[in-house]
């Protein structure tokens, strides 16, 4: 889904109608994927996946930059808005569009209105439609829950060849995944990959609850003016905002359960608050866990991505162990470009500062964020 400034957001009526038909009969597009890995067995056992890389975070943080950022890396494959709906056979998809005839296509503003401009190449979160199919509990009564994962279940299998698909339609050697949603699964990919990366931005919690807030009320009217719109945001598993929005669950169940009553009790500020608390108290507690999973994951400050993008793209390049070589032109792209947001303002007042601050303070201190420095 895309928008423009003078057109409300809409779904063209063939992407609609494809994604229904995907819906309805995901079973039969499953037994094509694993037909199409049966025909590529012997391709897809010389592919090796090496340390993949996934960039998670609560959604309005920074993901859908960074993921863009190493999106133009040479070295990277990862799904596009143009594999939706067939997320589930990547090689047959690409191979057909491969050969197709190309038109330059040109990037518009996508429906969140946050100046991303996108087209049918741009990175997109669509893993998601295959961890929902495999795990029908991952996405329930409003929560995204985590996953109980070993190497005996049939995901697992599933899910390296489908990288592997990827990496060799593509002619790619590292894997690149954009997903809210893994921010809870760090140690169940690092149990299929041991040498994945995570890069997880944060940004200061008045900013980035004020950013949430914009867009649910964006997602929310969207979705009551055109009801198209909700229906093709459950199919490709993106439930961050509107009607259907769900909380991701890590272990506390009596805090996840809080947010939801604070925004069942229409207190949206609060909620908001408690989430981002959630998350990045998870996570930090994760990286407390053990030094594997410290070494495996980079937190990064939104802001400082945005005032030093330089050094903010190396470091993330250093991270992923990806060649910066030949990336002086797209760091030079950026630099001149990434900002800090100005086309929206803050309406919170003093009193709804110091009720997010009062209640994100445990996580917001330890990365320096105080009422203060927001911007």
């Amino acid at each position: 889904m895309a928008n423009s400034k003078n057109k409300p957001v809409s779904v063209p009526f063939s992407l609609f109608w494809r994604t229904r038909f995907m819906q309805k009969f995901e079973h039969v597009y499953k037994s094509l994927s694993d037909f199409e890995s049966w025909v590529l067995k012997a391709e897809l056992n010389e592919v090796k996946i090496n340390k993949p890389i996934y960039i998670s975070s609560l959604a309005r943080s920074g993901t859908t930059i960074i993921s863009e950022i190493l999106s133009n890396h040479e070295s990277c494959a990862y799904h596009r808005y143009n594999d939706f709906p067939m997320v589930f056979t990547p090689y047959w998809k690409n191979w057909i569009s491969q050969r197709q005839i190309k038109f330059e296509q040109k990037k518009i503003e996508r429906s969140h209105n946050d100046r991303v401009l996108i087209n049918n190449q741009s990175i997109e979160a669509f893993e998601e439609v295959i961890w929902k199919y495999f795990f029908k509990n991952a996405h329930k009564n409003g929560f995204a829950n985590t996953l109980t994962l070993d190497q005996k279940h049939p995901f697992v299998s599933y899910y390296q060849d489908h990288i592997k698909k990827h990496l060799l339609i593509k002619n790619k050697s590292r894997y690149l995944a954009k997903g809210n949603y893994n921010i809870n699964r760090i140690e169940q990919i690092l149990s299929i990959f041991p040498d994945a990366k995570f890069i997880i931005p944060i940004r200061h919690p008045i900013n980035h609850i004020a950013s949430l807030m914009k867009q649910h009320r964006l997602f929310n009217q969207v979705g009551k003016a055109n009801r198209k719109v909700d229906q093709q945001l459950i199919a490709s598993a993106h439930f961050e905002f509107g009607k259907h929005r769900e909380i991701i669950v890590f272990e506390n169940l009596e805090l996840a359960s809080n947010i939801k009553k604070n925004w069942e009790q229409g207190k949206e500020i609060e909620g908001w608050a408690y989430y981002w608390l959630s998350i990045f108290q998870s996570v930090t507690n994760l990286l407390e866990k053990s030094h594997r999973i410290k070494k495996a994951v980079k937190l990064i400050k939104y802001e400082d991505l945005c005032r030093n993008s330089n050094q903010g793209i190396e470091s993330i390049l250093q991270h992923c162990e990806l060649d910066d070589s030949l990336f002086s032109k797209i760091k030079a792209e950026y630099n001149e470009k990434l900002s800090l947001p100005e086309y929206y303002s803050l309406s919170f007042s003093d009193v709804q500062k110091n009720d997010i601050m009062g209640i994100t303070k445990p996580i917001a201190k330890t990365f320096g964020y105080t009422i203060e420095n927001h911007h």
